[in-house]
């Protein structure tokens, strides 16, 4: 049996914005670092959907009064339930951590040299950032302007990028993380990656829903491995619902900050009708946006356009070009909530660090930053000064502990852990793992999956529909467990499905354990 065995200081598993900081700054410090990537890393993953908005406080000698306000803001769009240690570092931590990506050549959009801000629901004053996606030339896929730069930072200091590797559990031993273990599309065998440090950087969760702003590789796969590993979770259960995802192909994920500028909402009638359900109107936060507009389609007065005709053209131009490209001419676009981020994750304290020795996470798989509702703008902020945070100490740690290392009756171990067997093995050797078996029962278990968290496990909630949601992923799992794998595809799919079933019964678990509304998290009971 072929198996691919590397050795490294830090690993960071992940390819996005958090994972590319991260891989950077341990590589600044002199470690040795690979980045272990789903896809293709700077060009898969949340971060090259985004819309480029980072909240930041730029003053250079701002005094507490903008910094207070931020932190406010952030912890009563959370409905004060976030780690105040978390939103103070986010906070202070930002603008260093904008000048740190613009130095690595990220092009911050700029009017006259300075930064450009715009407003956004939830936050008291303009202090969203967005990055200038065209001047390299990218259109709809705006985060490459983020990512590809610190990519190319990355390979140029000697970052070693795996890419295509998934990766399905995290190694622990003698009580400290010791590396991971995963399958690599294209390759023989496993993939063995030992190291002194980890860090996990795997973004979200929306794929785990029927309709979602995130990419096809986003299945919640961070926080599976982490609590697996033994490290603790977070606020699982308030998943964020972007209000306004476009319907018409492609799809569009509009940010709220639009109807800081004039945009409204309109039913089928065409009543602003988000005065009905907040006195901020359209400028309320997205959990409550999100509900109503649900609420509209369930009462039959939908769909809901988002119209832009009050927005100045002038500002079309100049804060929102990528949504006038989108609209071509038009001045409406039929949207509905999509499920978008994910506040809770890991636990992690202001270092990082999880409750598993020498593993990290930071980004959208760590929790507690958020609480119970995501400020537009925060997430990629978060993203650049966690990664940052996390690469730093986990090189410091690495250089004060001593390897676990891993010998031959672990390897042993791990593969039979992961059902890896000679005929599979060979299965790979007959094919190049371009067979089809296994592949279609493993996506009908998959949107069957989706069809339960969309429909129990979505924005409104009740005792009676979790408690549906928590049998059916019984179901599930027995059925997975159930199935005879004889084949490599077939075992990838099992585990893919294996950690988006974990992650789904913690989301659902978290939300029967809050009885209360908050935030994200609504019981309608």
């Amino acid at each position: 049996m072929k198996i691919s065995l590397r050795e490294t200081d830090v690993l960071v598993i992940g390819g996005g914005l958090a994972g590319l900081c991260a891989a950077l700054r341990a590589r600044e410090s002199g470690c040795r670092v690979v980045i272990a990537a789903k896809g293709r890393a700077g060009r898969s993953g949340n971060t090259i959907m985004a819309r480029n908005s980072m909240a930041a406080v730029m003053d250079r000698e701002p005094g507490e009064v903008p910094l207070q306000k931020h932190i406010e803001d952030t912890l009563a769009g959370g409905a004060y339930l976030n780690r105040v240690e978390l939103v103070n570092i986010l906070v202070r931590a930002a603008r260093e951590a904008i000048l740190w990506l613009a130095d690595c050549g990220v092009p911050f959009r700029r009017e006259n040299g300075a930064f450009l801000f715009k407003g956004s629901p939830g936050h008291s004053e303009d202090r969203i950032l967005t990055v200038d996606w065209s001047a390299l030339g990218q259109s709809r896929t705006a985060g490459l302007a983020l990512t590809l730069p610190l990519l190319g930072r990355g390979t140029d200091s000697g970052v070693e990028i795996i890419e295509n590797l998934l990766v399905t559990q995290l190694i622990v031993k003698n009580g400290r993380v010791a590396g991971a273990f995963g399958f690599r599309r294209g390759a023989a065998g496993p993939a063995v990656i030992c190291c002194r440090a980890a860090v996990l950087a795997c973004g979200g969760a929306g794929r785990l829903y029927p309709l979602t702003t995130n990419t096809a590789d986003v299945t919640g796969d961070g926080y599976a491995l982490a609590y697996l590993a033994g490290a603790g979770p977070e606020h699982m259960e308030f998943i964020q619902f972007l209000p306004t995802m476009s319907l018409e192909p492609p799809r569009l994920a509009i940010s709220n900050s639009p109807f800081s500028a004039g945009a409204v909402l309109r039913n089928r009638s065409g009543e602003d009708f988000m005065t009905r359900y907040s006195p901020l109107g359209c400028m309320a936060t997205r959990d409550v946006m999100a509900r109503a507009i649900f609420t509209e389609l369930n009462a039959g007065r939908g769909g809901v356009l988002m119209d832009f005709s009050a927005v100045p053209p002038e500002v079309m131009d100049r804060k929102y070009a990528d949504i006038k490209e989108y609209l071509r001419g038009r001045t409406t676009v039929e949207v509905a909530p999509a499920a978008h981020f994910t506040m809770g994750g890991v636990l992690i304290d202001g270092n990082c660090r999880t409750t598993v020795p020498g593993l990290y996470a930071c980004g959208e798989t760590a929790g507690g930053i958020h609480g119970a509702n995501r400020l537009a703008g925060n997430a990629l902020t978060e993203a650049a000064v966690f990664g940052l945070r996390a690469g730093s100490r986990a090189a410091g740690e690495m250089k004060a502990c001593v390897a676990p290392g891993l010998n031959r009756s672990d390897i042993k171990k791990l593969i039979e852990e992961n059902k890896v067997t000679p005929g599979i093995l060979a299965s790979w050797e007959t094919d190049r793992g371009n067979s089809d078996r296994g592949v279609v029962e493993a996506e009908t278990l998959a949107g069957e999956l989706r069809e339960i968290m969309g429909r129990y496990v979505g924005l409104v909630r009740c005792r009676e529909g979790l408690t549906e949601a928590r049998r059916r992923l019984a179901e599930l799992r027995q059925r997975l467990e159930n199935c005879r794998i004889t084949h490599y595809r077939e075992l990838l799919g099992y585990h893919r499905l294996r950690l988006m079933l974990t992650t789904a019964e913690l989301i659902t678990e978290a939300a029967l354990a809050r009885k209360e509304s908050a935030g994200a998290h609504y019981r309608e009971d």
